[in-house]
């Protein structure tokens, strides 16, 4: 899959929030110093979501590998009906894969690698 370049507005608005951020933070400080604890708290959170916001991108990207590393077979589809797939067995499913193979063959998936701890690994 070959790297989607960023729109103009998508870089317009990162500088945007990363410039929000940085109005908030000397604005948070400045009601810290004046002893508006409150107020001082509440810019310094929205400062830091704006950072976020700025780098919205960068942090889905390690999210994406995050979740390559995780579970390599595991895709969405982008089907409203099926909305996610395994690459392994090819198959798409209402249900995620590893608990599709468990309902169909009553056993684990061999190839899931969630850790033993994870919320995600548990089935409800």
């Amino acid at each position: 899959m070959s790297k989607r370049r960023r729109s103009t507005g998508e870089l317009i608005s990162s500088v945007a929030f990363f410039g929000a951020s940085i109005w908030l933070g000397f604005e948070a400080k400045i009601f810290m110093e004046n002893d508006n604890i409150l107020k001082g708290v509440l810019v310094y959170s929205g400062a830091f979501l704006s950072l976020l916001a700025a780098m919205r991108f960068t942090i889905q990207r390690i999210v994406v590998k995050f979740g390559e590393v995780l579970w390599p077979h595991f895709y969405v589809t982008h089907d409203k009906n099926r909305p996610w797939g395994c690459k392994k067995f090819n198959f798409k499913s209402k249900s995620l894969p590893s608990q599709a193979v468990f309902i169909t063959t009553g056993t684990d998936c061999a190839y899931h690698k969630a850790k033993a701890n994870s919320l995600l690994s548990k089935r409800f």
